[in-house]
């Protein structure tokens, strides 16, 4: 997921809790999201890019608390491995 963001420019996420919502959509979906979010100018934090990626995926919260709309997620498999994250089972 970094490879890909990495034509976009220098900002990249800086930790995994930065880049995990972004595992959730496609590559080339990635690469535009990163960049509109990069030019709202907001802080470079893991809800904001929580929250950010929420909204272009058109998820709301409810009144229990819990997220609805399209969640375009990867599997567990697949989201690690873009990570590379040694706590995933493999």
């Amino acid at each position: 997921m970094i490879d890909n963001l990495s034509p976009i420019g220098e900002v990249l996420p800086k930790n995994e809790s930065q880049a995990r919502p972004l595992t959730r959509i496609d590559a080339f979906s990635q690469r535009r999201v990163w960049r509109d979010f990069l030019e709202t100018g907001q802080t470079l934090t893991a809800v904001n890019i929580k929250k950010f990626v929420s909204a272009h995926l058109g998820e709301q919260k409810t009144k229990d608390g819990l997220s609805r709309g399209h969640q375009h997620r990867l599997p567990k498999s697949r989201a690690c491995d873009a990570l590379s994250d040694p706590h995933c089972a493999k």
